[in-house]
């Protein structure tokens, strides 16, 4: 069988010979479940997750570099929410980048973040310059930050 391409299935008509996820293997969590259907595309187990700090936080999920879920957060409980389930979910190891434009939220967030990463994953900080896209819409724009932080390399803590 020459296929190519991730199969959605269900576990009773789940072939060996093919790469695929079971609907029983789903969360019905966005974010977890789009991890789950790009690791198997891919092949790869490491998770990025980017942050740009602000008064409107963005955040990146990206798996080697290509972007997974990307959004806006209101507050810092909510970045750690997300950086705990990730965590939890145990789906691989964890790349937090978090920007440096922000130092008192990086502070923050930092210190929720501590408590709940893992031993095999990381913390990094990331210099912001030219992370953020040039434009209008500052929503999308926090994004596209957080993105770009996602995928830049920064200083472990």
């Amino acid at each position: 069988m020459d296929s190519k391409g991730l199969y959605l299935t269900t576990e009773c008509e789940k072939s060996s010979g093919l790469i695929s996820i079971t609907f029983e293997e789903l969360s019905k969590d966005e974010v977890l479940d789009k991890i789950k259907i790009f690791q198997g595309l891919y092949r790869r187990k490491n998770i990025q997750l980017g942050i740009d700090p602000g008064s409107r936080i963005g955040i990146a999920v990206a798996i080697d570099n290509k972007p997974v879920h990307m959004g806006i957060m209101n507050n810092v409980q909510e970045v750690i929410g997300l950086a705990s389930k990730l965590s939890a979910a145990e789906l691989g190891c964890l790349d937090i980048k978090i920007g440096d434009g922000r130092p008192e939220i990086t502070q923050k967030i930092i210190d929720g973040l501590k408590p709940i990463v893992k031993t095999h994953d990381l913390i990094q900080i990331v210099n912001e310059k030219r992370t953020t896209p040039k434009g209008r819409a500052r929503v999308k724009k926090d994004m596209v930050a957080a993105y770009h932080i996602a995928i830049k390399n920064g200083l472990k803590i």
